[in-house]
């Protein structure tokens, strides 16, 4: 899931900035993870 996949359509921000925020966090996680 990714950002540039979102809908056109308005979202609500706060949802979406949630969202972006976990997807990023579990990413540097798992690139943190997999760099150790």
């Amino acid at each position: 899931m990714t950002i540039d996949t979102a809908p056109p359509e308005p979202i609500r921000p706060a949802a979406t900035v949630i969202l972006w925020r976990k997807a990023g966090a579990g990413h540097e996680i798992l690139m943190g993870q997999r760099g150790a």
